[in-house]
């Protein structure tokens, strides 16, 4: 799952129009309950003002202090500076309403990519910070790029059998997916429902169990083995993965590429692409008639070779 490694920090009456950047930074730092465990995890990279709901200001977490006065027991001072422009230019005045909610707690912990991809859809894909690659962001990239396939396909049949399963409904930690036997069971009264829910999660850790190997068949999901038909088709149908043989079974496999084959674009662009094909149903052979300006259309050529589609 992705890295909460950004702290949302609601300053509420502290914030004023006009304040100076060190007004701003002190309102920001200056005191707060958060665990020391939390702190000295090491996850923490950013943290943000926010007020009405709207990002102020953006810090890159450098440390903390324990805030030493008697008043304040139990509080931290956060340590840091102001964060790139480049990523400034992009979470200034971004919305947070969706996230942050409520009067309660000042405090938020989200993932900043989570945060980038909010932007994304807000100013479009040429303006987007690239985040340094690292398995916390990839492992985000392929958790959208699954739940954006679940969204897409209500129906995933296994490779092998070609049972049906249907996917029913998709909430933000799993999906509901029924069987004709988990159906008959249900209508003879052998199940309290006709489906059965798999989350995110789970199927978080089929994936791991699947890019250990790069070719898995049924016997290389140990911790998923329960679902590893349904896993193994639902895999199958991003256009990375195909399906092969291994030592005479059925097996999925992650396409290799050569060198001068592997994507001309960064990898974020490369798979926010492939995230647009599978939520939007976008054709990739057809990018100069769906897009128009040509610097958007350069940008998915690009993105469509690192595809290879």
């Amino acid at each position: 799952m992705a890295v909460e490694d950004t702290i949302l920090i609601k300053i509420g009456k502290s914030y004023r129009e006009g304040m100076s950047a060190e007004d701003l930074y002190n309102a920001t730092s200056i005191s707060w309950k958060i665990s020391r465990e939390k702190l000295q995890s090491g996850d923490y990279k950013f943290y943000c003002a926010i007020y009405n709901n709207k990002i102020k200001e953006v810090y890159e977490f450098i440390g903390y202090e324990k805030d030493e006065r008697p008043e304040k027991e139990g509080r931290y001072i956060l340590k840091g500076k102001i964060a790139e422009m480049q990523i400034r230019n992009i979470l200034l005045d971004l919305d947070v309403s969706s996230l942050h909610k409520g009067l309660g707690n000042p405090i938020k912990y989200e993932n900043m990519e989570k945060l980038l991809k909010i932007a994304r859809t807000e100013i479009g894909p040429t303006e987007v910070y690239t985040l340094p690659e690292t398995e916390e962001n990839s492992e985000f990239f392929i958790e959208s790029i699954l739940i954006n396939l679940a969204k897409k396909n209500t129906e995933i049949k296994t490779i092998s059998t070609q049972k049906s399963n249907w996917i029913t409904r998709v909430d933000e930690k799993g999906i509901y997916v029924e069987t004709e036997s988990s159906r008959e069971k249900y209508q003879n009264g052998e199940k309290e429902s006709p489906w059965d829910y798999i989350t995110f999660a789970f199927i978080m850790q089929g994936w791991e169990e699947f890019i250990k190997v790069r070719t898995a068949t049924q016997s290389d999901f140990i911790k998923t083995k329960g679902r590893s038909s349904f896993l193994m088709a639902f895999f199958s149908q991003l256009p990375f993965v195909g399906v092969t043989t291994k030592e005479t079974k059925v097996a999925i496999t992650l396409k290799e590429y050569t060198t001068d084959q592997l994507p001309e674009g960064n990898i974020e662009l490369t798979i926010s692409f492939l995230d647009e094909i599978i939520k939007d149903n976008i054709d990739p052979r057809k990018i100069n008639s769906i897009f128009k300006e040509e610097k958007i259309i350069r940008l998915k050529s690009r993105a469509r070779q690192g595809l290879k589609l």
